[in-house]
């Protein structure tokens, strides 16, 4: 059998080699994008020219967070799909898991290497006064409000990522159960498994899901998760989407096991 670690650490090079990419390309760009913006506007002071960097950063970051979004659905359902990888000596629930895990993995790799990239550009501004009283006020502002921070804010921020990645999470999972059910509805009521009638089929689901979507998250207003900044709300609305990524995963390892077949 195929141990666990090894499968891991294969799929984690394999589609880490995307990350970098992607990395390398916003890293780029942000560069690109901030000579150019200061040969654009020769006014600019010593500060403001320096800090086009971070800036580029963090208008480039959302599109290549989505960028890859895509990329690694797209790459999860091909090995889910995938009757190479189905013929692994390991059990199938072991391999969607991995499947799953290296890709949230990697994601949070992403968001790291973004936060190392707009500390690297920031660097240069270092050397400005300005900056560095404007650095030293906020400081002394964050230091001073420690335990405000610590008691209220640390915990909101906290539950705030959470949330985001158990809705990242519900987002692969809720891909994989539309190909999966379209798949299977398919090969059970179609002699010809065609893609337009693929496509359709899928379309339909994803109505249904958006339908019952919007049900959940008007159940969640009137519940005043979105509404308070409160920790108890902020548990309630992960505790909620948890037990939604739950329900998707058990459905998925359930049609993995006994009816997907990988092509």
């Amino acid at each position: 059998m195929l141990s666990s670690s090894s499968l891991l650490k294969y799929m984690w090079c394999k589609k880490n080699k995307t990350v970098n990419l992607l990395l390398l390309m916003q890293f780029i760009i942000a560069i690109i994008g901030a000579i150019w913006s200061v040969c654009a506007n020769s006014k600019f002071t010593f500060w403001q020219k320096w800090s086009q960097g971070i800036a580029m950063v963090g208008i480039t970051t959302p599109f290549v967070i989505i960028i890859y979004l895509f990329l690694s659905i797209y790459r999860n359902e091909k090995i889910n799909s995938s009757q190479s990888w189905q013929l692994l000596p390991i059990s199938s629930t072991k391999l969607y898991l991995i499947n799953l895990f290296t890709a949230i993995l990697n994601g949070l790799y992403l968001v790291l290497g973004q936060i190392l990239m707009a500390l690297v550009v920031i660097i240069p501004l270092i050397f400005d006064e300005k900056f560095r009283r404007g650095t030293g006020i906020i400081w002394h502002k964050i230091w001073s409000d420690t335990t405000t921070l610590f008691k209220d804010d640390l915990s909101i921020f906290i539950l705030s990522i959470l949330l985001i990645l158990l809705f990242a999470i519900a987002i692969y999972l809720f891909v994989t159960t539309i190909n999966f059910v379209s798949t299977l509805l398919l090969e059970q009521f179609s002699k010809n498994n065609t893609k337009f009638l693929r496509f359709f089929l899928v379309i339909i689901l994803v109505v249904i899901a958006f339908i019952m979507g919007l049900y959940i998250i008007d159940l969640l207003s009137n519940g005043n998760f979105f509404s308070s900044t409160g920790w108890i709300e902020g548990c309630q609305a992960n505790f909620v989407m948890l037990i939604i990524d739950a329900i998707f995963l058990s459905i998925n390892l359930w049609l993995f096991h006994n009816y997907h077949e990988g092509r």
